[in-house]
């Protein structure tokens, strides 16, 4: 009997010991953290084309940009806007927080985005994942390539700021003379095509075309004037 005792309460003790028994929560059914690092996602169908970027950090929080342009025949609605996400992942969860520009107007929202393989589900609408390389020559790539602090070659006091969705146009030693203003990328402008594929259209009715876009350098024709402007990107 004291032998059988004995046995009873070795087991005991082993199996409080063992951390693979008991209630412990099995880790292998958590999901796997997302990886750090930037990725892109795309959906285009007869009534819109959707463009989401979003770059993890290590701590799982997110930032990005979503674009998108609208063109319901059928109801005759045509409209584009950008938005800039913030969020964190939960699992295969995305909580994002949206500031949104759309025909200048900004419109905060949340939102709860699914990532199941390489489908992102945003509300209805489904994007497939794609590469970053191939949003270059989109309005989601010309926006992000926009961001930053420029400086006009012709007047070294005079310069613009592209930040999320706002044109700041700036002069040194004149801080009354900034002013902030919506503006989106457009294809088009007052019914005229972009002469080099993009427009940068503000909420104050101004229409610049994108003539040179680098990562140093910024040339755009003022379309209600006619003249050229350069800038050089410069550290803020």
């Amino acid at each position: 009997m004291k032998l059988l005792q004995l046995l009873l309460f070795t087991v005991f003790l082993l199996t409080a010991c063992d951390p693979g028994s008991g209630n412990k929560t099995d880790d292998t059914t958590a999901a796997a953290p997302k990886p750090a690092g930037e990725q892109c996602f795309t959906m285009s169908s007869e009534t819109a084309d959707i463009t989401v970027l979003i770059n993890t950090a290590e701590d799982g929080s997110v930032t990005g940009m979503q674009s998108g342009t609208v063109h319901d025949e059928g109801n005759a609605y045509y409209t584009s806007y950008q938005s800039r996400i913030t969020g964190v992942w939960s699992g295969d969860t995305l909580k994002v927080n949206l500031v949104t520009a759309i025909e200048y107007d900004m419109q905060e929202s949340q939102e709860m985005w699914m990532l199941k393989g390489d489908t992102l589900f945003v509300g209805e609408d489904k994007l497939l994942k794609s590469s970053c390389d191939n949003i270059a020559g989109t309005e989601l790539g010309t926006h992000l390539k926009l961001y930053g602090y420029w400086q006009s070659v012709d007047d070294p006091k005079s310069f613009v700021r592209v930040r999320e969705t706002f044109w700041i146009d700036e002069y040194e030693g004149m801080p009354n003379a900034t002013s902030q203003t919506q503006m989106v990328i457009l294809d088009e402008c007052g019914g005229n095509p972009a002469p080099n594929g993009a427009y940068i259209s503000t909420e104050d009715d101004r229409c610049f075309s994108i003539n040179v876009l680098t990562e140093t350098d910024l040339e755009l024709t003022y379309m209600a004037r006619g003249n050229t402007l350069k800038y050089k990107k410069v550290q803020e």
